[in-house]
């Protein structure tokens, strides 16, 4: 009997402290389209950026109670003049090393964000597509880019707690009056 009690008085323990913070892990989607077909960069138009902000009330990213897992960032192409183009990325502060060739008609690009501080930090992360072909006639056109963040978003924990234990109290009295009034019952 006294091994009951004390399973019991361990699960409502064990479910009170699970029940003190809640954890959710959301997966973030921001895209930023530029339409059909997209913009065309070429020798009169080589660049191209944008900024992500998941702090807007869409995405209500909280850069103090949410935690950053992981991040990655998919650039999707158009090429429609056949001709192999090349741009070059940049993705925060990571400036992507090789320049990355577009050869087919359509082409998507991922890369993982390697720096998340400044992401976790901030909610914004900003973008640069530079072409950087040789041949003026080379155009390719830029259609969409899209941010994926796993993000975890913890609940904030308050300050105080109201009650000050008076329920955990009330509750400890309640089932030891249980256990006694049970035990003069059998006797």
């Amino acid at each position: 009997m006294m091994m009951n009690f004390k399973l019991t008085l361990g699960a409502i323990a064990v479910s009170i402290v699970l029940c003190a913070g809640s954890v959710n892990a959301v997966e973030i989607t921001s895209t930023i389209s530029y339409g059909l077909p997209g913009v065309q960069l070429g020798s009169s138009h080589t660049t191209e950026g944008g900024t992500f902000d998941l702090n807007s009330p869409l995405f209500q990213f909280n850069t103090v109670q949410d935690t950053l897992n992981s991040a990655f960032v998919d650039f999707n192409f158009v090429n429609l003049d056949g001709v192999v183009s090349s741009v070059s990325l940049k993705i925060g502060n990571d400036p992507l090393t090789s320049s990355q060739r577009i050869r087919f008609a359509a082409a998507s690009l991922s890369f993982d964000v390697l720096d998340l501080t400044g992401l976790a930090s901030s909610g914004k992360l900003d973008y640069v597509v530079t072409w950087t072909s040789s041949t003026s006639t080379d155009l390719v056109n830029l259609q969409s880019v899209k941010l994926t963040a796993d993000i975890t978003k913890n609940a904030p924990v308050p300050n105080s707690v109201p009650d000050g234990g008076t329920t955990l109290s009330l509750l400890g009295l309640a089932l030891t009056g249980l256990g006694l009034a049970r035990r003069q019952l059998k006797a």
